[in-house]
C-alpha cells in the first residue's frame, strides 16, 4: 500500500494512508508508528508490506516496512493461539 500518511494513533497503534482518494487505517509495529508521522498538505509518503485479515466484524490492515517482517508475522499467525495483534507485539 503506497500513499500519504494522513493520521497516526499512537494508542491504537495505527496510522492511516490515503491512497487514490481513499484512506486505510493500517496497524503497524511501534518503530514503524514513530517512523510515520502525518503532515497535513505536506504528509509524509509511505510504503508498506500489506496483510490482510477478514473476519465476521470486518476487515483489518496490517502493515510492515520490510517485506521479511511481513513474513516473520505470517510465521508467527500459523502457530496454535497466536492472532493478529499477539503477532504484531512479537
Amino acid at each position: 500500500l503506497a500513499g500519504s500518511v494522513i493520521h497516526r494513533d499512537m494508542h491504537r497503534g495505527t496510522v492511516t494512508i490515503a491512497a487514490r482518494g481513499v484512506g486505510y487505517e493500517v496497524h503497524v509495529v511501534s518503530a514503524a508508528l514513530e517512523e510515520l508521522t502525518p503532515g497535513g498538505a505536506e504528509a509524509q509518503d509511505a510504503a508498506l508490506w500489506i496483510h490482510s485479515v477478514t473476519r465476521e466484524d470486518g476487515t483489518s490492515l496490517f502493515g510492515f516496512r520490510q517485506l521479511e517482517e511481513r513474513e516473520l508475522f505470517r510465521l508467527l499467525l500459523s502457530v496454535p493461539g497466536v492472532g493478529p495483534k499477539s503477532a504484531l507485539a512479537v
